[in-house]
């Protein structure tokens, strides 16, 4: 796929996401960073019960914890319901079907440094 059938398609997919109001937030799961500022957070709330059920502060308890390195636990996913495996279905052919009629296009197929994804990224060297 050339540079200009990559920005193309990649125009085609933001535009149909956007006209039907599918929208993808991308991982936001928990990091070592929010899992420390979300520890912060709660802090008094966590020495208050840790305190009424061990009569031990939260830290005290789980100093080992506290300390380490957020592992997150990703491994297992949730497939989508129905509706959301029906609409990325319908998705994936739209654009399927977009890619191919954007890949017989002779004018975004031109052979050139310039359109060519490996040269444009750096992948492969200039010289």
């Amino acid at each position: 796929m050339t540079w200009l059938q990559a920005k193309k398609c990649k125009v085609e997919l933001a535009k149909y996401l956007r006209q039907n109001k599918c929208t993808d937030g991308g991982y936001c799961g928990l990091s070592s960073a929010l899992a420390r500022r979300v520890e912060e957070e709660l802090r008094s709330d966590n020495d208050v019960f840790a305190q009424r059920v061990w009569g031990k502060s939260w830290a005290d308890v789980f100093a080992a914890d506290v300390t380490e390195e957020f592992t997150p636990n990703d491994f297992e996913m949730r497939r989508p319901d129905w509706f959301t495996a029906r609409r990325l279905r319908r998705a994936i052919s739209k654009m399927k079907d977009f890619a191919h009629q954007m890949l017989l296009d002779p004018a975004l197929a031109v052979e050139a440094p310039w359109n060519d994804v490996a040269h444009r990224s750096g992948l492969v060297s200039r010289e």
